[in-house]
């Protein structure tokens, strides 16, 4: 029993002390259940092994006790499938699990089943199916020239919003972190001068794992982060936050959103944006010097996400929806708001979600 004491207070632990997609902030909406359930992206290809983690987060003002269990692709092997919980009121915990067998999939994608037993034994408190994908960046020089062969050996994060599609890919190397996004859209409509218009954009955020939110206008941004649109000039990384320079204005995205052609260009990017069919393709590679204090490593953990504005029909596609963030991760220090861009009521989910660097994808 001690042992199992020491594990479950290292697990709180874990949950308290932040990272990628860290412990929730925002308000719970009624009718919210008594418990949160997310099964984390995987880090490395599931054929490799890897570790992997279920958050659970407490709504409820009352201590729950009780059972995880979780099911994974047919063909899978975990060390355990069920674990014993205890959750604190409003801590997260992450839940590991090993996967001693693991297959890959060719599209990335895999279900999860999560469940939890209270421990009286009565009908599950909450149960959640999932899809999770792995997220990391494979060891790849790629070539910012407008072609998308040299990503052939990366690993597709896909998502849907509205019927069309969104695909992430990242790559790196000791020089240089790169991006490839494409966008399932009808037309591409560029940044222009002059009169305000909706363009098609992308904007990307990478921070250090123990990356903190700002809590205010002024406090650090702790993440960096890039527009990458057609500007009137060409294509154009634009950089919308630095991780240790002051947050400009997150908290009121509809009334403080900055300029966007004001921005300076990321130095050292490199950014091609074209289209083929009825897809927008934005390719980006950064300076890895530009990410400081991100050092690219095999195995090393670190936060990143993607929203996709899509000016013409005036939505936002936020890859929190495809990570299966909870409602409560909807926070408005997430991101820097920019004008033109689709900002709403409703908040884009948190920036910081589990990525990792991998050697390859293999």
């Amino acid at each position: 029993m001690r042992r199992l004491n020491t594990w479950i207070v290292a697990m709180v632990l874990a949950g308290l002390l932040g990272g990628c997609g860290g412990a929730p902030q925002a308000a719970v909406p009624a009718g919210a259940p008594e418990l949160g359930l997310r099964a984390e992206m995987l880090l490395v290809t599931p054929a490799t092994g890897p570790l992997t983690h279920v958050r659970v987060y407490n709504h409820s003002a009352q201590a729950f006790t009780g059972v995880l269990e979780v099911d994974y692709p047919e063909g899978w092997k975990l060390n355990k499938t069920a674990q014993a919980i205890q959750v604190a009121p409003g801590q997260t915990i992450r839940v590991p699990f090993a996967i001693e067998k693991g297959v890959n999939a060719p599209d990335n994608s895999y279900r999860a089943k999560l469940r939890v037993l209270p421990a009286a034994g009565k009908p599950p408190v909450t149960k959640r199916d999932q899809r999770i994908v792995c997220t990391s960046a494979p060891y790849l020089d790629i070539q910012v020239d407008g072609k998308a062969d040299d990503w052939k050996d990366s690993i597709p994060a896909t998502w849907w919003t509205y019927g069309r599609s969104t695909v992430v890919r990242t790559a790196w190397t000791k020089r240089t972190f790169s991006v490839l996004v494409e966008v399932g859209e009808d037309k591409h409509t560029p940044m222009a001068d002059g009169p305000m218009v909706y363009p098609d954009a992308v904007q990307i955020a990478i921070a250090p794992r123990d990356a903190k939110l700002p809590e205010k206008a002024g406090d650090k941004a702790g993440r960096h982060e890039m527009l990458l649109a057609a500007a009137p000039d060409g294509p154009r990384c634009l950089v919308l936050a630095r991780a240790d320079q002051p947050v400009r204005g997150a908290a009121d995205a509809l009334n403080k959103p900055v300029d966007p052609l004001a921005l300076e260009t990321m130095p050292g990017a490199k950014l091609a944006i074209w289209r083929e069919k009825e897809t927008t393709f934005y390719e980006l590679s950064v300076p890895v010097k530009q990410l400081t204090p991100i050092e690219p490593e095999p195995g090393r953990e670190f936060c990143f996400s993607v929203l996709v504005h899509d000016g013409d029909s005036l939505t936002r596609r936020d890859w929190g929806v495809g990570a299966g963030l909870w409602p409560i991760q909807r926070l408005r220090m997430a991101w820097t708001p920019w004008k033109g861009g689709c900002w709403t009521q409703t908040p884009a989910f948190d920036s910081r979600i589990e990525w990792g660097f991998c050697s390859s994808a293999q």
